[in-house]
């Protein structure tokens, strides 16, 4: 007889759930350290395109420290219309998700 993820014992869910926070959690936090890695090491391919000539019209992004993380504070002091213009929509939107996620977490684990 199957029995559904509704049919086990009382304390699976709660298990199942924390098990799955705790993987997914250590995946996220484990690529982003490996893109933060990746940005010291390769900075032509993980940096803001300031570089490109094609854009001269348009005001390059800020510069962005050197450090591990220093990167973060400068990318969440940025006006959204700026980094949309520079870095497009689809970033845009990737930054601010993921500072609503911050905020939430934040607000929750407090």
């Amino acid at each position: 007889m199957y029995m559904g993820a509704c049919d086990g014992a009382p304390g699976d869910a709660d298990a199942q759930f924390v098990a799955s926070v705790a993987i997914n959690s250590g995946l996220g936090l484990s690529f982003f350290l490996i893109f933060a890695g990746l940005r010291q090491w390769c900075p032509a391919v993980y940096s803001p395109r300031s570089h490109v000539r094609l854009l001269a019209a348009q005001p390059a992004p800020p510069l962005l420290p050197h450090g591990l993380f220093a990167w973060l504070v400068t990318l969440m002091a940025v006006d959204e219309s700026r980094l949309v213009q520079t870095a497009g929509m689809y970033i845009c939107m990737c930054v601010c998700v993921c500072v609503c996620v911050c905020v939430c977490v934040y607000i929750v684990g407090h």
